[in-house]
């Protein structure tokens, strides 16, 4: 289990420093240009609706004319039906921006919020518990291996044969074996 978080805490963290290394440059460049564009948007519309304003105060004919008519009130609607497309895209090159922004900002909390995905990708809980089950069957056909082995080194050790004496010796050498190969099953298990 804890080679499995280790592995897991791994992954994130490559995860990380890659999509780090990748996006937040290119996110940074894209904040730019979108801030660079909502501004000349915004600039272009105060513009267009200050000059207006301007002609329509400053301007003497403009005065008397709107003095005694409400053309001065159609020139102000029309030049704000004409600006609304450049309020409507700057609005959303905004919301673009904003969400670009909250991207870069939240960025590692996205990631952290993907580590059950990537733990799950990884080795899933299930996998896992058959790796276990099959650890814990491998334990126990182990020992019982351990036990005729003890009992073949048992029944040979007092046997003088030279073919039995090697029998018995390997038969020593298998058990201290199956023994080392329990004990790291044992730990993979537990």
């Amino acid at each position: 289990m804890k080679l499995k978080d280790r592995h897991v805490n791994s992954s994130v963290a490559t995860m990380a420093g890659s999509l780090n290394a990748s996006l937040v440059p290119v996110a940074n460049i894209l904040f730019d240009t979108l801030l660079a564009l909502e501004l000349s948007l915004e600039a272009a519309s105060a513009s267009i609706k200050g000059s207006a304003n301007f002609l329509l105060c400053l301007a003497l004919p403009g005065k008397l004319f709107g003095m005694f008519s409400d053309w001065d009130e159609r020139i102000k609607c029309a030049i704000d039906h004409a600006v609304k497309p450049l309020d409507e895209i700057a609005a959303t090159v905004e919301g673009v921006r904003k969400a670009v922004g909250n991207l870069m900002a939240f960025l590692p909390i996205f990631i952290h919020k993907f580590k059950p995905y990537i733990d799950n990708a990884i080795f899933e809980q299930v996998h896992f518990n058959y790796i276990n089950i099959y650890n814990t069957a491998a334990v126990s056909i182990l020992e019982e291996t351990e036990l005729l082995f003890q009992d073949i080194v048992f029944q040979l050790s007092n046997q003088k044969a030279k073919s039995i004496t090697a029998l018995c010796d390997a038969s020593k050498d298998i058990l201290n074996n199956i023994k080392l190969l329990r004990a790291d099953v044992k730990r993979g298990t537990m």
